[in-house]
C-alpha cells in the first residue's frame, strides 16, 4: 500500500510539548502557512501518472493510505473540506485519515465532513483525535490549550451522528500520547471513551500501536495509548510509562480489546534495511516540498518541490535515485536521518522482489528502462 502524507498547513493552535513547533520556535511559520489549493489539485492530477510509472513508484500494491497530518492542525486550512472531497474521490484511495487535536470539529464542520464521507461508503475514513487527556489542567500543561470540554462535546456529537446514520466507514480514534503528565489518567480516558462508544452501540478496541487499521471491518472506534513518535521508541522511560498506563487501564495479557505493543523483531533477507517509504511513500508539505519519508516532518530528505516540478520528475530524479541506492547498498552514513531512524527495523521493508526489479530495471509492464 502506498502511504501519502499531506500537510494542509504548518499553522497550529496548540503548542504540544512533544511537537517540534514548541521545541523550536524557528519552526513556527512566518510566511503563508497554507498549502495552496492549486498545488493540492496539481498533486492529484499527477498522482496517477506517478503510480503508473515503475521507474518512479516501483510497487506492486497500488492502494493508497492517505493521511492529512504534519506539524500543523489540518482543519485550520480554509479549504480543508474541499481538499478532503477531492482526495476521497481519487479512485485508488482506500483509507483516508485526518490527524487532529479536535479543535476544529464543531458541528457545522462535522456535518459537512460526514456528508462527504457518507457519499463514499467504500472509502475507510480514519479520524485520529490526539486529545491526550480529559482534564483542562492537563491539557494546558501538554498542549497550551484550554478547550477540552468543548472538544469532547463536539466529538460526542460526532459519535451520535456516526451511530444515528450508521456510518460504518468512519472510524474515530481517541488518542492519548503517553507522557509523564498524563499516564496516571489512562484508566479515566479509557473508561470515558469506551462508555461513550458502548452507549451508542458502537464497538471499540484498546490499541497500543498503529496496526489497528486491520480491525476496521469489525470495530467502530479505537482508544489508542500511543508512544511519542520516533524519539520515544528509543527512550525506555516512555515504553515503561505506556506499560504502566495499560496496566492501570485494566489491560491484561490476552485481553481481546487490546493490541500488544509491537516488538522490534528486525527483518531477515538481503535487503532488510531498505526502507519501504522509498518505494511506497510520498510526503507533501504546506510549502509544496516532497519527501518520501512519513516521519520527515521538517523535510530533511526533500527530493523536490511540487510547485515547480511534476511528481514524475521528482521521483525519477537523481536525488531520489541516490536515496534508494544508499539504502540498497547499505550506505546509510550518507543519509544521517535514515541512519539514526529507530523505525527502520520496525517498519515494513521494501520486498526483495521489488528491489531486485528496480536494480535490474525491469517492471512487469514495461521491461527494461534504466541501469
Amino acid at each position: 500500500m502506498i502511504t501519502i502524507n499531506i500537510e494542509p498547513t504548518s499553522r497550529c493552535n496548540a503548542r504540544c510539548s512533544y511537537c517540534m513547533q514548541s521545541q523550536n520556535s524557528s519552526n513556527i511559520p512566518t510566511e503563508d502557512p497554507f498549502l495552496p489549493l492549486a498545488i493540492h489539485q496539481k498533486f492529484f492530477s499527477e498522482l496517477g501518472g506517478l503510480m503508473n510509472d515503475f521507474s518512479c513508484m516501483p510497487v506492486i500494491d497500488t492502494d493508497i493510505y492517505l493521511r492529512y497530518c504534519g506539524v500543523g492542525e489540518p482543519t485550520l486550512h480554509p479549504d480543508f473540506i474541499r481538499m478532503f472531497k477531492e482526495a476521497i474521490s481519487f479512485p485508488k484511495v482506500k483509507i483516508l485519515a485526518v490527524l487532529s487535536n479536535g479543535s476544529g470539529w464543531n458541528r457545522d464542520f462535522c456535518e459537512e465532513f460526514l456528508e462527504i464521507a457518507a457519499l463514499n461508503p467504500d472509502k475507510l475514513v480514519e479520524l485520529v483525535f490526539s486529545l491526550d487527556t480529559l482534564r483542562s489542567i492537563t491539557q494546558y500543561k501538554i498542549k497550551k490549550l484550554e478547550n477540552i470540554d468543548r472538544v469532547i462535546s463536539d466529538l460526542r456529537w460526532l459519535l451520535d451522528m456516526k451511530a444515528k446514520r450508521n456510518l460504518r466507514n468512519i472510524h474515530p480514534v481517541f488518542q492519548m500520547i503517553i507522557l509523564e503528565e498524563n499516564h496516571s489518567e489512562a484508566k479515566e480516558f479509557l473508561s470515558f471513551w469506551s462508555r461513550e462508544s458502548e452507549e451508542r452501540k458502537l464497538s471499540w478496541r484498546l490499541v497500543s500501536d498503529s496496526t489497528y487499521t486491520k480491525y476496521f471491518a469489525s470495530t467502530d472506534c479505537f482508544i489508542w495509548f500511543k508512544l511519542r513518535d520516533s524519539e520515544a521508541l528509543i527512550q525506555k522511560k516512555y515504553c515503561e510509562l505506556q506499560n504502566i498506563a495499560l496496566k492501570e487501564a485494566g489491560f491484561a495479557a490476552g485481553e481481546d480489546k487490546a493490541e500488544k505493543d509491537g516488538k522490534d523483531q528486525g527483518h531477515e533477507g538481503r535487503f532488510d534495511r531498505v526502507c519501504s517509504m522509498l518505494w511506497y511513500g510520498v510526503n507533501l508539505s504546506a510549502k509544496g516540498l516532497i519527501s518520501p519519508c512519513c516521519i520527515d516532518v521538517d523535510f530533511q530528505l526533500k527530493i523536490g518541490n511540487c510547485k515547480n516540478s511534476s511528481l514524475s520528475e521528482i521521483y525519477s530524479g537523481q536525488r531520489m535515485r541516490d536515496l534508494r541506492l544508499a539504502h540498497i547498498n547499505g550506505n546509510l552514513n550518507e543519509v544521517p536521518l535514515c541512519a539514526t531512524c529507530c523505525l527502520l527495523y520496525k517498519g515494513v521493508p521494501a520486498s526483495e522482489k521489488e528491489v531486485l526489479m528496480y536494480l535490474d530495471g525491469r517492471s512487469p509492464q514495461y521491461g527494461k528502462f534504466f541501469f
